[in-house]
C-alpha cells in the first residue's frame, strides 16, 4: 500500500502529486505540525522536534534521507553533500543527529540578497527594489569520507542523487581535519558568553575550569555528582525500613551521577 492508498484510505486525504513529493493541503495536518509537533510556523522557526530528536537511529535514518532528498545536493566535481537552510536552528538539529551516526559536518551562514524569484514576489506586493529584504542563510557541508559514511549510512530517497553521490566516490580525498579514534579536533572559532534568562543556581567549583557548550553538548572539567552517587548506592543500606519508604532516590541528579562515575571508573 503507497502513502497516498493509506492518506486517501484511512485519513480520506485526497493528496496532490509531483515527481517524487506528496503534497497534503489540509488544515488539519497543518496544525498538527505546527502546534502539536512544533516543527515551526515560518521558514525561519524551522526545527526538529523535541518529540523525534530522540528517536532510534533506524528512524532518524528516514528523516535525514527524507530531508536532504527535499533539500540536500550532492556537488558535481567533489565528494560534498550539502544543504542550506533561513532557519540555522534547524541545520544544528540536523547536525546533532548527524553526529549519531560519527558524521562530521561544518557550518556556514552568509547573508544574500533576494533572489530572482524573491525579487518577483515582493514586487507583486508593491515594494521597490530599493527595499527589498537581505536574508541569512545557512550551510551545512558534509565533506570527504563523511559524506561516503552518510552515502552507505543514510543516502537519499531519490535514486538520482544515490548514483550522484556513489559516482563521487572516486573523488574522496584526505580531509583537512585533525582526529583523534573516532574524534574530530575541530578549531574553535568563537567563545560567547551567554546570559541566561533565570536566577542563578551556586555550586562548589574549581576555578576556570567549568562547563561549556559543544553541538548542544554540555561538557565538564569537574563534577560534583560523585555525593549524589554514593547516596543514591547507600540506600540500599539506610533505607530498609518497610514502613519509611523515600519518595525520591538520593539527589536530583542522582542516576545521572550513578552512570557518569561507573563508566568513568571502567
Amino acid at each position: 500500500m503507497t502513502w497516498r492508498t493509506a492518506l486517501e484510505m484511512f485519513l480520506a486525504f485526497l493528496p496532490g502529486r509531483k515527481e517524487g513529493v506528496l503534497v497534503i493541503s489540509n488544515r488539519l495536518i497543518y496544525h498538527l505540525f505546527v502546534e502539536v509537533l512544533g516543527t515551526g510556523k515560518g521558514a525561519k522557526e524551522k526545527r526538529i522536534p523535541s518529540l523525534l530528536r530522540n528517536l532510534p537511529r533506524w528512524k532518524i535514518k528516514e528523516l535525514l534521507s527524507a530531508y536532504f532528498s527535499g533539500d540536500g545536493s550532492v556537488e558535481r566535481d567533489k565528494l560534498v553533500v550539502s544543504c542550506s537552510s533561513v532557519s540555522g536552528k534547524l541545520l544544528q538539529d540536523i547536525g546533532l543527529q548527524l553526529l549519531r551516526f560519527g558524521i562530521f559536518y561544518r557550518l556556514k551562514s552568509e547573508r544574500k540578497a533576494a533572489g530572482e524569484l524573491a525579487k518577483q514576489f515582493y514586487e507583486r506586493k508593491g515594494r521597490s527594489e530599493d527595499k527589498l529584504p537581505v536574508f541569512d542563510i545557512h550551510y551545512l557541508f558534509i565533506r570527504s569520507r563523511y559524506a561516503r559514511k552518510f552515502g552507505e549510512a543514510i543516502g537519499f530517497i531519490e535514486k538520482q542523487k544515490n548514483v550522484a553521490l556513489r559516482a563521487a566516490f572516486a573523488k574522496e580525498r584526505v580531509p583537512r581535519i585533525s582526529s583523534f579514534g573516532d574524534a574530530v579536533l575541530d578549531e574553535i572559532k568563537k567563545i560567547e558568553t551567554v546570559k541566561p534568562g533565570f536566577d542563578f543556581l551556586y555550586d562548589i567549583e574549581v576555578e576556570e575550569h567549568h562547563n561549556f557548550l559543544v553541538n548542544d553538548f554540555v561538557l565538564s572539567a569537574n563534577c560534583d555528582g560523585d555525593e549524589d552517587c554514593v547516596m543514591l548506592l547507600m540506600d540500599g543500606l539506610l533505607n530498609f525500613s518497610k514502613s519509611y519508604l523515600p519518595d525520591k532516590r538520593g539527589g536530583k541528579d542522582g542516576c545521572t551521577a550513578c552512570a557518569y562515575n561507573t563508566h568513568r571508573s571502567k
